[in-house]
């Protein structure tokens, strides 16, 4: 049995009930002030030109042998605030044109194929609890916001028919949201526009291919963040993006020949692996036009097995780690310089605490000189050592450890600079030397022998003393000598440290 409507109007809701042996509605310029709620099991649903606010297509009492085949649904210039389709155990078509829907939401099916024609207008389409979804025309028109939760997906993008670039330049979608989602065939999500796309708590049995619809990177940025406890395999490819990594990642991820704006890891910790293969950070004309939203940021985050040795960190703007634990990260090009304190209060999250910052700037640097010894560069890991130990200095309240680290650094840099041990020695000398002359009577720069005498002086360590004023010595003299001998002995000392800078472990 068949029901049609044509040209009518309904001032409250229209119902078709459970009991209704309707196998195919037509409706055909129609308003209906509420809902049209239809709970019949039918297998066809063709409207055009339906008004209303709600529009249920509801079936929760399961399959009947004879009725069993494919539901088609088609809508087409229709304007209707809610849609909302579950018919439990069938598989269903869905297709749309020239409609304006505010929500649309299936769920609850055997399998949904999704067709979206040109001309829509929809606003939040939401699929829920299908074994089987397939997309077809997802770019045909705008979208704010697609949803998947708890879905089967076997297909998302098919562009296979369209070759021209220009062909997708009026389409777009804001957001692409999968939670929870299995991925049953490879699929492949091609973006034709930038969107933000997340993807949370998902099984990729096949890989998931997210790449441009273009031949080239787009210019304008696609955020992505990679949310919790995804597995299976997620290949990045051919985009701009802003990549953010989010709770825990159970994925092998591979970002390849793409342009990094911004790369974020949010309280995240790896159990997967990460690889960035051929991929640079965004072009240098799209780094100006961004540059604030142009930086690499952990924080409360453990990055372990990443591979960035094909990738030149120094090409962000800002380099940001805090409270994050540093273990295994394959690196070529190691951060040059993280963020100072100036710096850090323009970024989220920012420590506004300049003794925190320094704390948190000890222990990444820290981090650092541990993640470059274990992979045996040691210029780095000498280098990482020195800024951890000035950043030391800036946490220390005891007045006697912050001078014994500053003269450390003003001495050798903190083990890096064999030279600064000798001028140390020679200035500590020369100090020495004026004290000594000056406790004499002796002024120094005056006497044409002066520069002799020094190196007579300084030749006797650890004596430091003149046979010629031996006698005339005072007590000023011997505390000028004393000087000499400690911080003459303290230069040599970090001389001969910076020397065997290399050999330390």
């Amino acid at each position: 049995m068949s029901l049609s409507i044509e040209r009518s109007n309904f001032k409250d809701s229209l119902s078709l009930g459970r009991e209704s042996q309707i196998d195919q509605i037509y409706l055909n310029t129609v308003d209906i002030f509420k809902s049209l709620d239809s709970y019949c099991i039918f297998t066809r649903f063709n409207c055009y030109r339906l008004g209303t606010k709600k529009l249920n297509l509801l079936n929760r009492k399961g399959v009947l042998e004879e009725k069993s085949e494919e539901v088609y649904i088609y809508i087409q210039d229709s304007d209707v605030f809610m849609t909302s389709i579950s018919i439990v155990d069938r598989s269903i078509e869905v297709e749309l044109k020239n409609d304006s829907i505010r929500s649309f939401n299936v769920k609850e099916t055997k399998k949904l194929s999704l067709i979206i024609r040109e001309s829509n207008e929809l606003h939040n389409v939401t699929i829920n609890d299908i074994d089987e979804v397939k997309l077809n025309g997802l770019y045909q028109s705008p979208i704010e916001k697609l949803e998947l939760t708890s879905c089967g997906i076997s297909q998302i993008t098919d562009y296979t028919a369209y070759f021209d670039d220009d062909y997708f330049e009026g389409n777009k979608i804001d957001e692409v949201h999968l939670n929870n989602c299995i991925i049953l065939e490879k699929s492949t999500l091609e973006i034709p526009r930038p969107l933000k796309l997340y993807v949370e708590e998902c099984k990729f049995d096949t890989p998931l291919l997210v790449k441009s619809v273009y031949k080239r990177i787009h210019v304008t940025t696609t955020d992505l963040t990679i949310g919790d406890k995804n597995s299976g395999d997620i290949l990045i490819e051919h985009v701009n993006v802003n990549l953010n990594f989010a709770g825990t990642n159970f994925s092998n991820i591979t970002v390849k020949g793409s342009g990094i704006n911004a790369l974020t890891f949010d309280t995240f910790s790896n159990h997967g692996k990460i690889n960035f293969i051929n991929s640079t950070c965004s072009a240098e004309g799209f780094l100006k036009a961004n540059k604030y939203t142009n930086h690499l940021t952990a924080y409360d985050s453990i990055l372990d097995n990443i591979n960035l040795h094909f990738f030149d960190l120094n090409t962000f703007r800002h380099i940001h780690f805090v409270n994050t634990n540093i273990l295994g990260m394959q690196l070529f090009h190691y951060p040059e310089r993280l963020v100072n304190y100036l710096d850090n209060l323009s970024m989220l999250p920012c420590i506004e605490n300049e003794r925190d910052f320094n704390i948190n700037a000890k222990f990444t640097y820290n981090q650092l000189r541990l993640l470059a010894e274990r992979n045996g560069d040691t210029d780095k890991s000498v280098e990482y050592r020195s800024r951890e130990q000035n950043y030391l200095r800036r946490t220390k309240d005891n007045v006697g450890d912050e001078l014994l680290l500053f003269l450390n650094e003003l001495s050798n840099w903190h083990g890096r600079n064999w030279l600064l041990g000798v001028f140390f020695t020679l200035i500590a000398g020369l100090i020495s030397f004026a004290g000594y002359q000056g406790s004499l009577g002796i002024f120094l720069f005056c006497d044409s022998n002066w520069s002799a005498d020094y190196i007579r002086y300084i030749a006797t360590y650890p004596k430091l003393q003149l046979d010629n004023y031996q006698a005339q010595g005072t007590v000023l003299t011997d505390l000028a000598r004393i000087f000499g001998i400690i911080f003459m002995g303290y230069g040599v000392f970090q001389t001969i440290a910076a020397f065997r800078k290399y050999g330390k472990k």
